[in-house]
């Protein structure tokens, strides 16, 4: 194998890595005098390293929001719990991910003065957060969609709680050990196509569609419990998922879409993070020991190691033939 052809190997293998941009920037600065680097072992040993580790933690962060910045801060309704102002005008940024909404979906306020506001003790939920929830037929569910950007997994992590809503203690009684539910499904855009929802039905989650109606991906049921005895407080609680979009095509996308199930019940949410990635939620990093020795990317790197190797060993035996 040749130097030339071995670098070849390489680049292929930093593709199968997805190595990152500053990364690779810094490989193709180098690539052109890599062969005339004195210490050419110890290089190559380096670069490895760099696509192995540059494999490991591919990620991509689509959305990242912890709602301290609404558009409106004022909240008076509730008994000072939430907004009258619209969930969507007071986080326009959303509309860039499609945000929809079955009935509505509420900016909470923590802290504001009241007995009936939001309580938040460990400091979670900050000032402001979202709210859903469902009371008797009134069903309530939002949705936003994401492009996965080639990626293996799209990950959606949340921190999310029992309260009760405001001032309405006899429509929403909770008290330390209730639970209830919320549903969160993905659903698979066609490239091309736009997510819509609608009301499913009493304690249903809202149907989907783009285009024709869509059957959920993925479906995944997490169940709430409260655990202080204070009925306003939010208990700090993380949800995550993940959706394996490895079989996706270029332009398809991802909705998700949360669906309050059971009455009554009333979530606060906060901290949402979506994030595309080589891995899903949950699982470590890949080491270089942990990276199959199978895999295509794996191969295409002993290959290139060994070339150089070779060209190495070639260049000492002209050297000793000329001297």
């Amino acid at each position: 194998m040749t130097v030339m052809r071995a670098i070849q190997v390489l680049n292929r293998a930093i593709i199968e890595f997805r190595l990152p941009v500053k990364v690779a920037r810094f490989y193709e600065m180098i690539g052109d005098n890599f062969i005339s680097v004195k210490h050419k072992k110890f290089n190559l040993y380096f670069l490895l390293l760099l696509c192995v580790s540059g494999a490991s933690h591919a990620q991509t962060t689509l959305l990242s929001t912890d709602f301290e910045s609404p558009a409106t801060t004022p909240c008076i309704s509730f008994g000072n719990f939430m907004s009258n102002s619209t969930f969507s005008g007071d986080y326009a940024s959303l509309a860039a991910f499609n945000f929809l909404q079955v009935s509505t979906v509420d900016r909470i306020c923590f802290n504001s003065g009241a007995l009936s506001s939001a309580v938040d003790p460990t400091g979670t939920f900050g000032g402001f957060s979202g709210g859903f929830g469902r009371r008797n037929a009134n069903t309530e569910s939002w949705a936003l969609t994401f492009d996965p950007q080639g990626e293996k997994f799209l990950n959606v992590s949340l921190n999310i709680a029992l309260v009760t809503a405001g001032s309405l203690t006899a429509g929403f009684p909770l008290a330390a050990g209730d639970s209830h539910r919320v549903q969160v499904n993905f659903f698979r855009i066609p490239s091309g196509q736009t997510l819509s929802i609608s009301y499913g039905g009493v304690g249903v989650p809202a149907l989907a569609s783009a285009g024709t109606p869509l059957s959920p991906a993925q479906e995944n049921t997490t169940t709430i419990t409260k655990i202080s005895a204070n009925r306003y407080q939010a208990d700090t609680e993380v949800s995550e998922y993940s959706l394996n979009t490895s079989s996706f095509v270029a332009g398809d996308k991802v909705g998700v879409v949360f669906t309050a199930l059971d009455t009554p019940s009333y979530f606060v949410f906060d901290n949402l993070s979506v994030t595309a990635s080589a891995q899903p939620l949950g699982v470590a990093p890949a080491s270089a020991s942990q990276i199959p020795s199978s895999s295509p990317a794996t191969l295409a790197l002993l290959a290139a190691l060994l070339g150089f190797a070779s060209y190495r060993n070639q260049k000492k035996k002209m050297n000793r033939l000329t001297s």
